[in-house]
């Protein structure tokens, strides 16, 4: 089962605060990825996205043994976006103004900062999905997700009853299994999100 699924943030946190090697390892495996492929999203070369991840994950482990749950602050990941934010700035300030990976940091607009914003969530979405398709992968058969995921990518219920050689209502009832349960584990990981407040670094 992938890291922290049903376990909340502010446990994680807590137990990364009280030095538990194993929490801050479940942390890096949790989020480096996503933060990773948002820098990719902005055009980044990897070595830099693989820079600004080691570079925020430090702070954070900078941060964590002083850490104080307090939920009223704000949410855990709009946090992680500002971490990443300035990281992402401190790289525009250093290249040509019109470089294609820092077009979207570079300008105190609020426009921009909507922007990228945006672009955070989306990825946190997808982030959420990765989670819990990876547990799905662990409960379910494999025919079973290869059907539901060649329905994702917009294969019709009719050719994938033909080509696995089973009934379209099949198909449809392991769609409908799967679909379910991956909206169960997102929630329960929103849940564990949002008991988490942000750091001070």
């Amino acid at each position: 089962m992938p890291p922290l699924l049903g376990q909340t943030r502010a446990t994680l946190l807590q137990r990364i605060a009280s030095h538990d090697d194993a929490a801050w390892v479940e942390f890096v495996l949790l989020y480096r990825e996503a933060i990773i492929r948002f820098c990719l999203s902005r055009s980044l070369q990897l070595s830099d996205a693989e820079d600004i991840a080691q570079t925020v994950l430090t702070s954070l482990s900078r941060a964590l043994p002083n850490f104080t749950y307090n939920p009223s602050r704000g949410r855990f990941r709009d946090y992680l976006f500002q971490c990443i934010r300035s990281e992402l700035s401190k790289i525009s300030g250093s290249r040509r103004p019109d470089t294609p990976s820092t077009a979207l940091v570079q300008s105190d607009s609020v426009s921009a900062d909507t922007t990228l914003a945006s672009l955070w969530e989306r990825e946190w979405v997808q982030h959420h999905f990765r989670l819990a398709m990876s547990s799905i992968r662990e409960t379910f058969d494999p025919r079973s997700i290869e059907i539901f995921e060649r329905s994702l990518a917009g294969f019709s219920t009719k050719n994938l009853a033909a080509e696995f050689g089973t009934t379209e209502d099949a198909v449809h009832k392991v769609r409908q299994r799967i679909r379910a349960r991956l909206e169960e584990l997102v929630a329960e990981q929103v849940a564990a999100e949002e008991s988490t407040g942000p750091l001070s670094l």
